[in-house]
């Protein structure tokens, strides 16, 4: 893999930042990789750039530190797991989660300087009633979107995408309906006018994604792209992840998982349901509260014929980005 691995400062920890790029074609290479193995931070083999071990992530805590065990047993809910003595708190609040706030099934860690400081899960899964294990997973929602972003920063690096570019570069049908004049960088900020469909999009569409690409493109622009924000709450991962699959001749998430989450040995993936069968947990309904249903996002999404999606736009104040 071509890979390269520099330190940097950030928030008074140093961490290793790590810069996946298209090494082979970088002009001046033979420099790069000298000053990096001056600062002791790679080594070189033959025709790659390996990051050393010692900057990945260590699994398990630290014997630095004074580690703590976890195994409590809460009204049937096993808690499990192990941590630093400085994050005891953590832990503490761990517990009230499933004892005040009716959690059922979590898994908390934290890492300080590549080293994990505390690991620690327990509870059921909704559903299943299956214990959550150490190795559990769940949907991460629009946390996804940060991997979404990674995949697009990614092509950047190897000058594949150009974020100043204009989308129809790389999905020339895309640019209609008053979509013309978007950038790529609109994509990645939300300002690019798609954050939602307004007709309904039928049972099994939202699996189907040439259908989701078509109707993407099809899609009239809510607003001049670039000209404000509002929220593209499902939208962006057809609007990036086509973007990305133009521009890099793979799908997001064949890229995500084969170049990211796999170089970085993370449980992290898209789309690919073997990497994770039979350990996916169902995700539990919270009780709405008071305060949140009479919020203004909720009496605007409660208007007829508004989903929640499309009353972001109508709540929010207009901004122009560029």
């Amino acid at each position: 893999r071509q890979m390269c691995i520099r330190d940097r400062e950030y928030t008074g920890l140093n961490f290793p930042e790590i810069l996946i790029s298209n090494w082979q074609n970088t002009p001046d290479k033979s420099s790069y990789e000298v000053e990096l193995a001056q600062q002791n931070l790679l080594s070189i083999k033959e025709d790659e750039v390996l990051v050393k071990s010692e900057y990945r992530p260590k699994i398990g805590i630290s014997t630095r530190y004074t580690r703590y065990d976890l195994n409590e047993n809460l009204g049937g809910l096993l808690l499990e797991g192990q941590y630093d003595a400085r994050f005891e708190s953590v832990v503490e609040e761990f517990k009230q989660n499933f004892k005040r706030r009716h959690e059922m099934g979590a898994s908390c860690v934290v890492m300080v300087e590549g080293e994990i400081v505390l690991d620690v899960w327990g509870g059921v899964c909704p559903g299943s009633k299956e214990p959550w294990l150490r190795d559990t997973v769940c949907t991460v929602f629009s946390s996804t979107k940060g991997a979404t972003a990674i995949c697009a920063h990614l092509l950047k690096d190897r000058n594949l995408l150009d974020f100043e570019a204009p989308v129809k570069k790389y999905w020339p049908e895309f640019a209609k309906n008053g979509k013309e004049t978007a950038l790529v960088k609109m994509a990645l900020d939300h300002s690019i006018g798609v954050p939602h469909y307004r007709e309904p999009v039928p049972k099994g569409g939202f699996y189907d994604y040439e259908y989701m690409v078509r109707r993407t493109e099809d899609e009239d622009a809510f607003w001049e792209p670039g000209t404000r924000n509002g929220y593209h709450a499902i939208s962006m991962a057809w609007i990036v992840g086509e973007i990305v699959n133009r521009a890099g001749s793979k799908r997001l998430g064949k890229l995500f998982n084969e170049e990211v989450a796999d170089f970085l040995e993370a449980d992290f993936s898209i789309g690919d349901a073997e990497r994770t069968t039979g350990r996916v947990s169902a995700v539990a309904l919270a009780d709405a509260e008071d305060a949140w249903l009479s919020s203004k996002f909720m009496k605007a999404a409660g208007k007829k014929d508004l989903s929640p999606t499309l009353s972001l736009i109508h709540i929010s104040e207009p901004t122009r980005p560029y």
